[in-house]
């Protein structure tokens, strides 16, 4: 075994006038940067209505990227409205996202008659879809919206409430499951347990409901997740 031992510092002594005394270097660490759930933590905590509301829409942009331009939309209580009248439209491009820090779900999506047969759906993010996990749980919960609302906005309105299908809701979930697993994989090294996000569960809602051929072909992806180790996890 071998210690490393830093030498002692020559004295500056030689070197100062009578009386003068000695200086100490002084040392300045930064501290560390606060993690996404001290953060969030933090900005749930703010007393002031819009500086609180101003930094959440800011942390959901983060977490969205540039592809997206989040809008803070959060209604009073009181509010009487239409929500396709409130809400913001995705836009042809998708960019427009709503946060409502009021929304009780995770995330949801209007779809509205725009008339001629035409349909625009409206994406609003709501509280719970920031997760103190990670950044990539709320990328999760507009993925999964945009992916649905991109399929019905192609079909137009085909119904008064048009919603999507098992093999539509099957897709998006398979395309989070695969993209996000890793990111929301977090291992604690003091217990040596891993917390997968629950949220995954949708997958398992949707599979039962779909056609055999479609259950073959969603279950091909995901087949390499469960022949490898996570993290000391063991292979299902």
């Amino acid at each position: 075994h071998h210690c490393s031992t830093t030498p002692t510092p020559k004295s500056d002594t030689l070197f100062r006038k009578p009386g003068e005394k000695e200086t100490v270097p002084a040392f300045f660490s930064a501290a560390p940067p606060l993690t996404w759930a001290e953060r969030l933590k933090q900005a749930q905590a703010l007393t002031v209505q819009k500086k609180r509301l101003e930094a959440l829409t800011k942390l959901v942009q983060e977490a969205l990227g540039p592809g997206f331009y989040v809008r803070d939309k959060t209604a009073l209580l009181s509010t009487d409205r239409n929500n396709c009248d409130y809400y913001h439209a995705r836009s042809p491009d998708g960019m427009n996202v709503n946060f409502d820090a009021n929304e009780q779900d995770e995330a949801k999506t209007y779809y509205c008659n725009d008339g001629d047969g035409k349909l625009s759906a409206h994406v609003v993010l709501g509280m719970k879809a920031l997760h103190p996990m990670s950044p990539a749980y709320t990328a999760m919960m507009n993925q999964h919206q945009q992916m649905l609302a991109k399929g019905m906005e192609a079909k137009g309105w085909l119904q008064n409430k048009p919603a999507p299908t098992n093999s539509e809701k099957l897709q998006a979930y398979l395309a989070n499951f695969t993209q996000f697993f890793f990111d929301l994989v977090s291992y604690n090294l003091h217990t040596c347990k891993a917390l997968i996000a629950f949220k995954f569960d949708g997958l398992f809602v949707a599979y039962p409901h779909v056609t055999e051929p479609e259950q073959v072909a969603a279950f091909k992806p995901s087949r390499p997740f469960t022949k490898r180790r996570s993290w000391g996890i063991p292979a299902i």
